[in-house]
């Protein structure tokens, strides 16, 4: 289970800043996607000016598997700011994931994040 208030006790208040200007007027008739970082690589490459990070800059403790979790914070921290802004919240058209090499995580892992999304958001059909 994700427990949410760890997340927000140590950034809400950065992210309260950011809501202030999310604006639902700006999202009438448009599509509403959702981008998915992903910022492993096995490598970095000298061009790449993403965020990204191979095995060697990890942590102690740190680990690839707890990597969904930080995702369903991030989603439901999303979700805080629109309801906190009263923002009429489209269905969502397209997930797009990105990185990084997305697949660099494993497919449970994969699977695992577009599930929580889907338990979060409204999908067009």
């Amino acid at each position: 289970m994700v427990k949410k208030d760890v997340f927000r006790d140590n950034n809400i208040s950065e992210l309260n800043d950011l809501s202030a200007h999310v604006n639902s007027k700006y999202f009438v008739n448009r599509n509403f996607s959702i981008y998915v970082h992903i910022p492993f690589c096995k490598y970095r490459c000298g061009d790449c000016d993403f965020n990204t990070y191979t095995n060697t800059n990890f942590g102690v403790g740190a680990s690839l598997d707890d990597y969904v979790q930080s995702l369903c914070l991030e989603y439901d921290l999303s979700l805080d700011i629109f309801e906190k802004e009263n923002f009429d919240l489209p269905d969502v058209s397209t997930v797009f994931f990105g990185g990084g090499t997305p697949t660099f995580l494993r497919s449970d892992n994969l699977a695992l994040a577009v599930e929580q999304l889907r338990k979060r958001f409204v999908f067009k059909d």
